[in-house]
């Protein structure tokens, strides 16, 4: 991300909402990058080509935000390492919209 971004170093705020192709043509369509004390990185996924929400949830062991299953998009999170990665889907479920990393302490 740092290299895609331009970014010289983790210690400044970046807010980048100019689409960004990733080697396997997934799209970051905005890049915000949040130095400490907040300390996160979040992005948003163009919808195409889409990342499947079934691929984000075996990559990364996610379980559901809340018990309470509701119909749209769906929010996941996963804490390994003192890592916490959440994700939401499209409306449908289908793909991954937004990616938040935080430090999980």
């Amino acid at each position: 991300m740092m290299k895609l971004y331009g970014i010289a170093s983790v210690d400044s705020k970046r807010i980048d909402n100019q689409p960004k192709t990733l080697q396997d043509r997934h799209v970051l369509s905005m890049f915000w990058l949040e130095p400490a004390p907040a300390h996160f990185m979040s992005m948003a996924v163009a919808a195409e080509p889409c990342f499947p929400t079934a691929r984000a949830l075996q990559i990364t062991g996610a379980k559901p935000h809340t018990q309470e299953r509701s119909t749209g998009a769906q929010t996941y999170d996963a804490i390994r390492n003192a890592v916490m990665v959440s994700f939401s889907t499209t409306p449908d479920g289908k793909c991954v919209s937004y990616i938040h990393i935080d430090s999980d302490q």
